[in-house]
Order: structure tokens, then sequence, then C-alpha cells
């Protein structure tokens, strides 16, 4: 029988790594936090497996964190937030599930919906804007200038 501690340790062992996300993530101009409704042990390895513990430190947030888990109420984002010092209005989510789309625009978030380009379906794509993505993407290099495009707010409309 396969004990927890190692079923989490063969799961993040098989987590893809996301192509061009540590050079987008290196190419963002501000600090960032890792919000999950993962456990902490699970985020813990993959970030540490493929590297991007570097971008977020200690700041992440999990859902053996909080108390309630995404979507009802987006807990796990008013935690990074209120750490991270950031009025949750300010705040700008990539996020990759409806789930998670839902539990940013919660509390006024504004969202990137993105899907990894070789996973991607239009269905995939269509449920996270429908759920509230302010611009749905499927290529990771895309994300500095999408960032910009928002810190500018050239495209968005800051919710």
């Amino acid at each position: 029988m396969i004990s927890i501690r190692r079923a989490v340790e063969v799961a993040a062992m098989q987590a893809p790594t996301v192509p061009g996300i540590a050079e987008a993530l290196a190419a963002v101009p501000f600090e960032k936090a890792c919000a999950s409704n993962s456990f902490s042990t699970y985020i813990d390895s993959v970030l540490n497996r493929t590297g991007l513990v570097r971008f977020f430190g200690d700041r992440r947030f999990c859902a053996d964190m909080v108390e309630n888990q995404k979507p009802a109420p987006p807990d796990v984002y008013l935690a990074a937030a209120r750490a991270m010092g950031v009025d949750p209005l300010r705040c700008l989510v990539v996020e990759d599930s409806v789930t998670g789309v839902t539990a940013a625009k919660a509390v006024g978030m504004t969202v990137l919906g993105f899907i990894d380009g070789g996973y991607a379906t239009a269905s995939q794509l269509e449920a996270l804007a429908r759920a509230g993505a302010e611009v749905v993407f499927n290529d990771m290099a895309s994300l500095p200038a999408l960032v910009e495009q928002w810190l500018q707010n050239a495209a968005f409309e800051i919710r």
C-alpha cells in the first residue's frame, strides 16, 4: 500500500511543466504569490522540482492553509492578498480552472485565464472566459505583455 506522502511525491513528479513559465515569471516586474486549491505538500514539491519556488519563496497559499477552499468563499486568494498587503481589487491572477477564476472574480480580482497550449481545447478556453477571465491565453510567452497591458490599464478595466 502506498502512503499518502509517497502518492503526493509521485503526483508532484508527474505534474507537467508549463513551457516558458520560468521566463514569463522572470519578466513580470513585481512580487508574486502562488495561490492554489491543492495542498501545500503537493505545491511545495512541484515548485521545488520545477525550480519555480524562486519566484514565490514563502508566498504560497494552499487549500490546507485556509478555512474554506475555492471557490466559495475564495479564502486562498484573500489570504495571499492580505499577506502581501495588496487590495484584492489591485491583484492580477493567472488561473487555469473555472473554480479558480470564479473564486478570484468573487473578490474583484482581475483574472487572466491560462490553458497550456499543448492541452487546450476550445471548450476549456471558452469555459474560462464564461467564468469571468478578462483574457484567455494558451502560450505562457504572452504573459509579460498581458501583464504590461494590465499595468498600463490599456486593455483591462480594473475591477
